[in-house]
């Protein structure tokens, strides 16, 4: 299979990808822009943002031209295609994520007046499940590369953004919602379920 296939391949998921983000940014826009009531560390949150972008570079070098063949890992096309198939479930999670949180989502660690916890669809067993959808987006995307320097530019990203953001979004929430959140985080894990609620000794909440 030649190259370019793979790359107007990765170019596509990651137009669908954006889109999903800008669909849900427009219909926010007016939620968004009413003044938050807490606001957690936003020059922080802008940079952490601005490092995620800078380690996309290797992507969309290896996207564009050849620079990067030097990086290439020689990978059966089969497997290069599998790496398509998680990418594309991983978008199809990160939609569920926006889909299930609607006006409750924004793009820095904010709350707004009318936000509630979320504990439904993807967020029944787990916290950050939108963290999860960008881990198998970004490793489905570097196997779909065969290039180890697109797949440690994109995998450090969601490492970075993950590690920076998440232990202070729970102390927020915790903030916010007190013993609520504290239950909700006793029956959820942070990025995959808990094994006592796979196997249905813990009942999580439907709602």
């Amino acid at each position: 299979m030649p190259e370019y296939a793979f790359k107007i391949l990765a170019f596509v998921l990651l137009l669908v990808y954006r889109v999903i983000r800008k669909v849900w940014e427009h219909r926010l826009s007016a939620h968004l822009k009413q003044e938050p009531v807490v606001v957690r560390k936003p020059l922080r949150e802008r940079l952490v943002l601005g490092a995620m972008g800078v380690l996309m570079v290797p992507w969309f070098a290896w996207v564009i031209g050849p620079w990067l063949d030097f990086a290439h890992v020689p990978v059966p096309d089969w497997i290069r295609w599998g790496g398509g198939v998680i990418t594309v479930l991983g978008i199809g999670y990160f939609a569920s994520t926006h889909r299930a949180l609607a006006h409750n989502w924004s793009p820095l660690l904010e709350l707004r007046e009318g936000n509630t916890l979320v504990t439904g669809g993807p967020y029944r067993l787990v916290r950050h499940p939108m963290y999860s959808a960008g881990f198998v987006v970004n490793i489905g995307s570097s196997i779909l590369s065969a290039n180890w320097l697109v797949a440690a530019g994109l995998v450090a990203g969601m490492l970075v953004v993950y590690a920076v953001r998440v232990g202070d979004e729970e102390r927020m929430m915790l903030d916010a919602y007190g013993e609520q959140y504290r239950e909700y985080m006793a029956r959820t894990g942070r990025l995959a379920p808990r094994l006592s609620a796979v196997l249905g000794r813990e009942r999580p909440d439907r709602a």
